[in-house]
Formats: C-alpha cells, structure tokens, sequence
C-alpha cells in the first residue's frame, strides 16, 4: 500500500481484529465466516459507524487475501461476509463560513515569517483545492512564475501530478512568504521554525519540511485564535470551504473536480455544501 492514511487504517484493522480474536481465544486460521461475520456484527455493537465498518472489512478481507494467496491461511473468511450498506450523498468535512474563512485570512498580520508560511499554506489549501498531503510535499520549484501568471504543480494520491492556476490572493501569500525566506528549487517550500532566531532576533525557517501533523496543530490552533471551534476544523476543512465557495459563486462540479485532482465529481460532491448554503437562504423566508 503506498498510501500512508490507507497502510495505517489496514494496520489498526488488524490490531483491533487480533485483539478481538485474543479475547475470544482463537486465531485467525480458525476463523470461519460465522466468526468473521460475529467480529463485524460486535463493530456495530459499539456503535461504529457503517462507513468504518466497510472500512474494517475491506481491510481484513484485503489481509486475508494476501494470507490466502501466500499459503498461510487455506482461504479468506472475511470473503463472503457483508458489511452495512452505506449511502453517504455529503461527505462529514467540517465547512467553515465565508466570514470566518476571511476573519482568518486577515488574522495573519506582519512579517513575521512563521505567519507569512501559515497564511500562505491556509491560501494553497483553499485556492487550490489542495489536500494537505500534496500542500506538504511541495519544493520551491512547484511555484511556477510566468510573467503575470503564477501555478503550482501538485503530487496527489496515486501518483497525479495537477498543475492548478494561483489566485491572486494564493499569489500574493506565497510570493510575501519568498521575499522573506527563499527556497532552492528542491527545498520544501513550507518548512518548520528554527528554534534560534537569526541575528536581528527574527525567527526563521530551517529546511525540514512540515508533516500534515503539525500543519493540523498550526490550522486548530490559527482558527482558535479567531474564535472558530477548533475541534471543527480539520486540514480538510480548506478544501471542502474553496469548494463549496467556487460553487456558490457559480462554478461548475466538473471543473472543480479537476482542480481537485478528483477522479469522479461524484466525490468532489462530497465537498460541496452549496446547496445547504441555498438552503439557508431560503429557510430565512418564513416570517410569522
């Protein structure tokens, strides 16, 4: 599995399955479909979501799977089991208001470099569509300047490479960030804080790149300071805003899946919540 969420899932699948198998004083070369059946009947149980119970079994039927074909078990159990049906027409992204999303923007005041690389990741994922992973990865040769025109060139999931068109506002956040701190061509372009100031006692960057970790520490912890809630806030949170927001403005589902690198725009609608913004709008017509 090259994705690492997706390699982590399967890992965390297959502990909580070994556990489960410990307690009931079995191994997984005993287990028969009733057993494997039994294992996802106790995930509802506790309360766990259809969608991560397809998720579990998909999981160990792809373990079984490998095991199968490898000779170690003489076949896959979870092979025949059924999850719960899942039917999910809007995806669970946190989406945060326009007012909020441009009380945010404005909060990143100065030039202060560590504010200057905040407001400019928050700009990429939201201008761009970017997922946190691809705004991670991306060097100083990913910025690309021709004449008045700027793009960046984004690594997504599975190896695609889109290049995306910088809006003006992307533009200005990135290139106030290389006026203070240039990057090489192969230096990331988003860095963490060095822990000694330079010589004027100004912080500065090192040439570590940032992990999606601290990105999320940075986004929970820039959105509480402006009084958004941040347990409802994640990284995903900018991807799905520029989405529903280039939706409301009229833009088309098509085009705004291939800014997101999204193969069906039956998954960028997932991230569009325009039609509950209508909504609203709408509810607001009822007077007594």
């Amino acid at each position: 599995l090259r994705n690492d969420h997706t390699r982590r899932a399967y890992a965390h699948a297959a502990a909580q399955l070994s556990a489960w198998l410990e307690i009931n004083g079995t191994s997984l070369a005993e287990l028969e479909p009733p057993e494997a059946a039994a294992y996802i009947k106790s995930l509802e149980a506790e309360g766990k979501a259809p969608a991560t119970i397809k998720a579990r079994l998909s999981a160990l039927s792809n373990l079984c799977d490998y095991l199968a074909s490898s000779g170690v078990l003489d076949w896959n159990p979870f092979k025949v089991v059924r999850g719960p049906r899942v039917s999910q027409r809007e995806g669970q992204t946190p989406v945060l208001e326009p007012e909020l999303v441009r009380a945010l923007l404005d909060s990143f005041e100065g030039e202060d470099v560590v504010a200057l690389r905040d407001r400019a990741i928050v700009s990429t994922m939201l201008f761009s569509f970017a997922r946190v992973g691809a705004v991670t990865k991306l060097d100083g040769r990913h910025y690309e300047v021709q004449g008045s025109k700027a793009s960046l060139v984004l690594n997504e999931k599975r190896g695609k490479r889109t290049r995306v068109p910088c809006h003006h506002e992307l533009r200005e956040a990135i290139d106030a960030l290389l006026a203070v701190s240039y990057p090489g061509p192969r230096t990331p372009l988003f860095r963490t804080v060095d822990r000694s100031n330079d010589e004027n006692g100004d912080r500065q960057l090192t040439r570590r790149r940032l992990k999606t970790s601290n990105v999320l520490e940075m986004v929970k912890r820039r959105c509480e300071g402006v009084g958004i809630d941040p347990t409802m806030v994640c990284n995903h949170s900018f991807r799905a805003s520029g989405i529903t927001a280039y939706m409301v403005a009229g833009g088309s589902i098509e085009t705004a899946a291939e800014i997101a690198g999204h193969a069906s725009t039956e998954t960028t609608k997932l991230y569009d919540r325009s039609a509950k913004v209508v909504s609203r709008g709408e509810i607001e017509r009822i007077r007594f």
